[in-house]
């Protein structure tokens, strides 16, 4: 399968959805937390250890980390593998709620690949917003997992883009003037791990 390439503009759009949403449930600071914010928004957590060993088996084999339901309106569930490391539940859990933020269940007409883009680059956007990752100067992928919290993989993926973007000082002006870095405090990302 092809993988969807965002354009600009949407990510301006994503990172966005995700700004507001912070501001909206009163967060002021960095790093938000994605239990907190489930729980502002009313969204169930389930964890697959909680369902019978058939249906964990059926949920692992078909949804390896997690998965997102529409419960009735305005009503969502998220269930996720309570048996993969916490980097990873925290990532999926973001991502989910990306796919609930992003109106992906709302009769959406986007592709299958176009949604899986916008949750993940949700879900990256809010654990490692490009300004804080330049604030953090960091010097490789392991640096950002460890700042971050985030998986290696992730980590990776993020300190790949950094670089891309650090390249170009105009990038950067344009990146630290998101308005992320009026509504959350990042104090704590500079060159410190953050995340518990």
């Amino acid at each position: 399968m092809e993988r969807f390439i965002l354009q600009g503009e949407e990510y301006d759009e994503i990172e966005e959805t995700v700004t507001s949403l912070f501001e909206d449930l009163g967060f002021t600071s960095f790093p938000v937390d994605c239990w907190e914010v489930a729980s502002r928004l009313k969204i169930d957590l389930k964890k697959y250890s909680e369902v019978s060993k058939e249906d964990k088996d059926m949920l692992v084999a078909k949804f390896e980390d997690g998965y997102g339901s529409c419960l009735g309106k305005y009503r969502y569930a998220i269930y996720y593998n309570d048996e993969i490391d916490s980097d990873r539940i925290k990532f999926t859990i973001w991502y989910e709620i990306g796919h609930i933020q992003l109106g992906h269940y709302d009769n959406c007409k986007k592709s299958q690949q176009q949604m899986k883009a916008e949750a993940n680059h949700f879900a990256v956007f809010a654990q490692a917003p490009m300004p804080a990752v330049i604030l953090s100067k960091p010097k490789d992928e392991y640096d950002i997992s460890s700042t971050f919290d985030l998986s290696l993989e992730c980590a990776e993926n993020v300190f790949s883009t950094y670089k891309k973007v650090t390249y170009y000082s105009s990038i950067v002006r344009e990146i630290m003037d998101k308005r992320i870095l009026q509504v959350l405090d990042f104090s704590k990302v500079r060159r410190e791990k953050i995340c518990g």
